[in-house]
């Protein structure tokens, strides 16, 4: 199977849904998520194709194009929807409203010798839905004498998606199983304390609209029916192309899906998990469990699943002892079994997938300890790169981040990452300057080894600053003129590592002397700093700046520092204290100034803090 070529055809959509195989959406795809308005240009094409053929003076000719689908026939007995999962799954709602329209329609014929021809066409139509949806064959016409068969019935139709509300895959088997519409609203789901259709799946929602539609006095009757289901299931095409190859189906998607949103990497990698796994209940689960657990955690993370994934990759690198400087790609490096680059590992999909999404949990478990580790929330914002070093460390074996020691340790790693990124960020040198990976990359492999203390990583680093040139003299003079916002952050953790912000506290950059307002000319004066060029120059000056809880600064605004001092003293951090004690004790809140001195004592402080920390270690 696997050399068999692609195969595209253009097909009707009758013959597109009636199949031997079961439609599947895969584990990894997006929940079903077409609304109304795309439910109603769906039924209105049809509308319209159908009105335009019965024109007089010749009608239509051409049949109708719904677009094209690609599958991944890679697994026997399934057709695996790789684009075509909203379009698939609207068809078949669609087609359970018709049949129970074309149901209304055969009984009101019933009997009626001048509507023979009509009864007969009804019919045939609902033999083909029940064909499609059941698998009936030609035992199709016992499901019209006896439509208790369309409970648990055979349907060619599986939702495997982790990424579904589980409320709603009972609707659409209720829906696919209905025998009528009253007795079908009783029984699906309803969210509590919503009104109106918003209190339905989105699955009953369209099909609520589609079964209405035939309410509509011009398409209402038995006629209307059977040439809507005429029109829908052998005069609507969809281009289908079967690839028997799972990665040739991914790129023809992302090739041909321009208008939609392609698969991400962590798509295409939780499929291949679910493929070496066997689908089981159970990683459904863990997978559907690790997903909610990457979306709990703090949002000042900005974790998601594929972030999760990078920083395994980084994990997975550092136990084999990898230190190339070039990163492969999530997809080559999980899923490409040979190649020129280096170093690809699939066998973490094949050799062990439940295990393998076992330590994805217990890194996002680790994360989420690790936001109570002082420092961490400061150096994700020095230098974001951070986190696959932490990840790396926080799975070697033995650590426990829910003990003293465990917490310690990483407390210690913390810091020494703090140094390197603080001179990075000072010398304003990016991700890919060799003073970072020249260093870290090979670094990484130890931070995995639990035998290595990090005081060897400590001293490492000291050597490598020294080697590198990097002078306490060279460093303040460029903290002298550093003029932005993340060592500000670094500082609050220097002054008192206990009371600095937590991952994801609502912290706000408070310019002590303000950058605008109202009475801005009268502060600049009394600052001494009349200059205007001058005045930008000091409000961003590390001295000046400062961090306040975002409840407070947003109290205080951009008033005159007398007026600030109220606020400062609500404050539980570091930097509010320090400035409140910098003032002589014996001037009164009232008269207390801030002028381009203070602002040049404080940065002072500040350069002698930071780099007393870097190199003094």
């Amino acid at each position: 199977m696997a050399d068999k070529k692609i195969e595209p055809a253009l097909v009707a959509v009758g013959a597109y849904l009636q199949t031997n195989d079961t439609f599947v959406i895969p584990e990894y795809q997006r929940p079903y998520a077409w609304g109304i308005p795309v439910c109603d240009k769906l039924f209105s094409d049809v509308d319209d194709y159908l009105t335009l053929d019965e024109a007089p003076h010749g009608g239509a000719v051409d049949q109708y194009f719904f677009g094209s689908v690609i599958i991944d026939c890679s697994t026997s007995g399934e057709l695996q929807l790789i684009d075509g999962q909203q379009r698939t799954t609207t068809f078949l709602l669609l087609l359970s409203a018709l049949k129970l329209r074309l149901l209304d329609a055969l009984e009101a014929t019933r009997g009626d010798e001048e509507a023979r021809t009509l009864h007969k066409a009804i019919e045939r139509h609902l033999e083909t839905v029940v064909q499609i949806m059941y698998r009936a064959g030609e035992e199709a016409w016992q499901f019209l004498e006896d439509t208790s068969r369309f409970e648990g019935a055979a349907v060619a139709f599986e939702n495997r998606s982790v990424n579904e509300n589980a409320d709603f895959f009972g609707d659409l088997s209720k829906i696919i199983e209905a025998r009528s519409y009253a007795e079908l609203e009783r029984a699906v789901f309803r969210a509590p304390r919503r009104k109106g259709d918003n209190k339905y799946s989105p699955h009953f929602r369209n099909f609520k609209y589609f079964y209405e539609k035939f309410d509509d006095r011009e398409r209402r009757g038995p006629s209307y029916v059977k040439r809507f289901a005429d029109t829908l299931l052998n005069h609507s095409q969809v281009i289908v192309i079967r690839s028997w190859n799972f990665s040739q189906a991914i790129n023809m998607f992302n090739s041909l899906n321009s208008d939609g949103q392609p698969l991400t990497d962590a798509d295409i990698i939780s499929a291949q998990v679910f493929r070496h796994e066997g689908g089981s209940d159970a990683q459904n689960l863990a997978w559907r469990n690790l997903v909610t657990s990457v979306e709990e955690l703090p949002d000042a993370y900005r974790f998601d699943i594929t972030d999760i994934l990078n920083q395994y990759m980084y994990i997975d690198r550092a136990r084999n002892g990898i230190t190339d400087l070039t990163v492969q790609g999530l997809r080559t490096f999980y899923t490409r079994t040979g190649g020129k680059r280096e170093y690809t590992n699939p066998d973490l999909l094949r050799r062990d997938p439940a295990g393998f999404v076992a330590s994805l949990q217990a890194l996002v478990d680790d994360w989420s300890l690790a936001a109570d580790c002082p420092g961490m929330a400061q150096l994700l914002r020095l230098n974001y790169n951070a986190r696959y070093f932490i990840a790396t460390f926080m799975q070697r074996e033995g650590l426990d981040l829910k003990s003293e020691d465990g917490m310690r340790q990483l407390r210690q790693l913390v810091d020494q990452l703090l140094r390197l990124f603080l001179v990075l960020e000072a010398y304003d040198w990016g991700y890919s300057s060799s003073y970072f990976k020249g260093f870290l990359f090979p670094q990484n492999v130890r931070l995995a080894d639990a035998s290595v203390p990090i005081a060897e990583f400590a001293r490492d680093l000291t050597d490598h600053l020294e080697r590198s040139n990097f002078t306490p003299e060279g460093f303040r003079e460029r903290l002298d003129g550093y003029r932005s916002y993340a060592i500000v952050h670094v500082n609050e953790y220097l002054l008192d590592p206990d009371k600095a912000p937590r991952v994801g506290a609502e912290i706000q950059v408070e310019h002590v002397m303000p950058q605008s307002g109202r009475n801005i000319e009268v502060i600049r004066h009394d600052a001494n700093l009349d200059d205007i060029d001058e005045f930008t120059d000091y409000v961003n000056r590390l001295g000046n700046l400062m961090m306040l809880e975002a409840s407070i600064n947003t109290v205080i605004g951009n008033s005159w520092f007398a007026s600030k001092l109220a606020g400062y003293r609500r404050s539980g951090y570091g930097s509010a204290a320090e400035i409140l004690n910098a003032g002589p004790a014996s001037v009164d809140d009232d008269h207390r100034t801030w002028t381009r001195i203070d602002i040049d004592n404080r940065t002072r402080s500040i350069i002698d803090r930071v780099s007393d920390f870097v190199f003094d270690q």
